[in-house]
């Protein structure tokens, strides 16, 4: 069994970068018994996406609440505002 051998910058690079779904992903490799080392993954990679496909349907609820609780407070962007956030430039950063 795993938790042992992963280094502590290692899984602070990870679990910054991906949040956490990349923390879950890490404790999905430590519970199959993964070793970072060994390359053998069993089904993490498929418990990896499903886990990352959860969090994507989470984001997606979050914004749709809170993009619902914006219009009930008739909350209104000035179209300076919108333009400023919908910019492609933006968008390439």
């Amino acid at each position: 069994m795993a938790g042992g051998e992963w280094e502590i910058p290692f899984l602070c690079y990870i679990t910054y970068n991906q949040g956490a779904s990349g923390l879950l992903f890490i404790f999905s490799m430590i519970r199959y018994g993964v070793l970072p080392d060994s390359g053998k993954m069993y089904g993490a990679y498929l418990l990896y996406d499903l886990m990352r496909e959860f969090f994507s349907w989470i984001q997606i609820i979050s914004f749709l609440s809170f993009a619902t609780l914006l219009s009930e407070r008739r909350v209104q962007f000035s179209p300076a505002e919108m333009r400023h956030t919908l910019s492609p430039e933006r968008e390439l950063q």
